[in-house]
């Protein structure tokens, strides 16, 4: 009776295995079709709003650097985060001098390019947003958000980037939203 039960046990798994195959082979056919947008993304919510799944030519920045392949461009997509150093940044201060967030400059070397990025404090769970240049602003609900790429061929010429932390949990931009702005200057700095 023991060895039945033990050869029952072996087989059992098997044949589980054989039944799910035709499920597996259509979650790898589905995943290969549509790549990374059933992925949850780590780095950052709301980022499958700011990928550009369209572009023809996603993935090329980081190898051939130019505007065309990297403007616009989501910089964990195209790798340029991995040897991105942050340039300036300076923090949000809240009236009790509380550190909400801080508002970086970020440049990868590799791809030529830069990119605005907020990160809130850890006890602060408010929306935030971060633009650069007069391109449009990447929204989140925390603890962080970053702007697409913009290509800069010489580093003495930058955008401007401007991040906002909520004060009221209302999403920043919104009419009736309150937040505080710091902003890291675009160079050279343009007189208005």
């Amino acid at each position: 009776m023991v060895t039945l039960v033990k050869k029952h046990l072996q087989v059992l798994p098997i044949r589980m295995l054989i039944r799910l195959l035709p499920i597996m082979a259509v979650l790898i056919l589905i995943g290969s079709i549509f790549g990374t947008q059933f992925v949850p993304s780590a780095y950052a919510a709301g980022a499958a709003e700011k990928i550009n799944t369209h572009s023809q030519f996603q993935g090329l920045c980081a190898p051939e650097p130019t505007e065309p392949h990297c403007t616009n461009q989501d910089p964990m997509l195209q790798g340029c985060y991995k040897d991105a150093q942050t340039l300036s940044f300076h923090e949000v201060p809240s009236d009790q001098s509380q550190i909400l967030a801080t508002v970086q400059r970020r440049y990868s070397p590799t791809c030529h390019s830069e990119w605005g990025r907020i990160i809130t404090s850890p006890d602060i769970h408010q929306p935030v947003s971060i633009t650069i240049g007069t391109h449009a602003s990447q929204v989140s609900p925390g603890p962080i958000a970053f702007t697409a790429m913009v290509f800069v061929s010489n580093l003495s010429h930058v955008s401007e980037i401007q991040g906002t932390v909520s004060l009221n949990g209302i999403t920043p931009g919104r009419a009736d939203g309150a937040g505080l702005t710091v902003t890291l200057p675009a160079l050279p700095s343009q007189q208005k």
